[in-house]
Order: structure tokens, then C-alpha cells, then sequence
């Protein structure tokens, strides 16, 4: 792996549970060099893929930050395509990371479709809170955060560059510390200004964190349909002096 090689990440899926046309739902594809990694495998993510030139049939590592269905829904579409490849079948061994009661959750969607079990390969199911893991010359790091009773944000990392992921969550301490001289933030931005809820952001609180944490960048994504018609970049800009950026599918960020 050439040590200069960009960090590049492709947001699949910028949107929510809310259908909403120009947004699928959560999906961030990270590439460098040869390593791929799948942060989050919302409905449209396997499509995405293909659209950024990536074959989910090279795809090593998938990352989850937590179970909800518009971050889980197609891995259905995911593990169903890796035994229906006549051309090619998978043989070579896919990681799942995600927070304990993964495996558990797996094994459920295989009694409807046990189809999606693995035949010619191996599915290795990794369940952390806190151990980073590897995935070619990247390190995943995750943290808890606060929004469902298991939910991780992910730090993504190689020599020289960093960016976290926030997954879904409220403001939190481990988020900042997570997050701290990152060169950029995908922090979710789940709805406007005036309406917090317990378990989401609006944009003075995204952009609080990163403030706080010292980011470099900071894109906002997770967003539901009544953010379209407000100026989330604005209120977002006013309470943090980076640049902040507005996730739309198809966005590419290269660090």
C-alpha cells in the first residue's frame, strides 16, 4: 500500500427512514487503494456501489453503526448477491463489525431467507464497543454514542488522516473525544433547527461537536425531508468556523 494513496470517501446514501427521491438511505463507501470499507448498508447501498465504480464482490469489510433498518436493510440485497453470482461466486471471507447482538440480528434475518447464508465463503462476524480493528491498511476504531440501546460511531484512520462517522446520535461525550483533530466529521443532521429530539442532531448541535472536538471539515448527512427547506449549512456555519458541507448521494470527499 503506497503511504500517499488518498483517503476518498463516496456518501451512498445521504437521506433517512423518510423516503425522499434524491436520497437513499445511510450509506458511506471508504476507499484507499485497494482496501474497501462499507460504513453503514441503507437501502440503496449495494446499487450506490456500483454507481462509484466499486463491486460489492471486492468488498471486504462492512461497518455497521447500529441495527436500525435504513442502516441495515440492504445487507439483505448484500448477502443475497454473494451466493447468486454464477460468473464469479464469492469465496474469499466478509467482516461484519458491529456492536454485540450482530450476530444475533444475522442469524434472524437467516430464518426467513436462509438463503443469505454464506455457501462458498465466510462470514466473520465481529461484535466490539471499543477494540479497534483493521481492515487492510485502515483502522476502525468505534465508540459508543447515544441513540438506540446499542449504537457506535466509527473512526476511520491511516497514516497522515482521520475521519469519523457518527452513526446516529445526540450530542455525546464520547462523540467529541471520538472525533478530536479529525480532518473530518459525517455527522448526522436528522432534522431542523428548533425541533431536538432525544436521539438526533439539528445543525448548531452538529456543528457544536465538531467545534468542540477540533475538526477539520464537517459534512452534515442523515437528513430527513423537512431539513430540504431550511438552510442547515447556514445555522451550522454560525457555530462552527470550519467548512461545513451538505451530504448529497454521489458526494465524493478525498483526504
Amino acid at each position: 500500500m503506497d503511504g500517499e494513496a488518498p483517503l476518498e470517501l463516496v456518501i451512498l446514501g445521504s437521506g433517512s427512514c423518510i423516503p425522499v427521491r434524491t436520497r437513499r438511505q445511510a450509506s458511506v463507501l471508504v476507499r484507499r487503494g485497494d482496501d474497501h470499507v462499507l460504513l453503514d448498508c441503507g437501502n440503496g447501498a449495494v446499487i450506490g456501489m456500483t454507481e462509484a465504480g466499486a463491486s460489492p464482490y471486492h468488498l471486504d469489510h462492512i461497518v455497521l453503526s447500529h441495527l436500525h433498518p435504513d442502516h441495515t436493510s440492504d445487507l439483505v440485497t448484500f448477502l443475497a448477491a454473494m451466493n447468486f453470482e454464477p460468473r464469479a461466486p464469492r469465496t474469499a471471507p466478509l467482516h461484519l463489525y458491529g456492536h454485540p447482538g450482530l450476530g444475533a440480528f444475522l442469524d434472524r434475518l437467516c430464518i426467513p431467507w436462509p438463503f443469505l447464508k454464506p455457501e462458498q465463503y465466510e462470514l466473520l462476524v465481529e461484535e466490539t464497543t471499543s477494540q479497534p480493528r483493521t481492515a487492510g491498511g485502515l483502522t476502525l476504531t468505534p465508540r459508543p454514542v447515544e441513540h438506540s440501546e446499542f449504537s457506535l460511531a466509527w473512526r476511520i484512520s491511516c497514516p497522515g488522516r482521520s475521519f469519523v462517522y457518527s452513526g446516529d446520535t445526540r450530542p455525546c461525550p464520547a462523540l467529541v473525544d471520538l472525533s478530536r483533530h479529525a480532518d473530518l466529521l459525517v455527522c448526522e443532521c436528522s432534522y431542523p433547527e428548533g425541533t431536538e429530539t432525544e436521539h438526533h442532531m439539528t445543525p448548531s448541535r452538529a456543528a457544536s461537536v465538531a467545534r468542540e472536538a477540533g475538526v477539520g471539515r464537517l459534512v452534515l448527512t442523515h437528513l430527513y425531508p423537512m431539513t430540504e427547506a431550511t438552510d442547515v449549512k447556514g445555522i451550522a456555519e454560525r457555530h462552527f468556523d470550519g467548512e461545513v458541507l451538505v451530504a448529497h448521494d454521489m458526494m465524493r470527499l478525498t483526504l
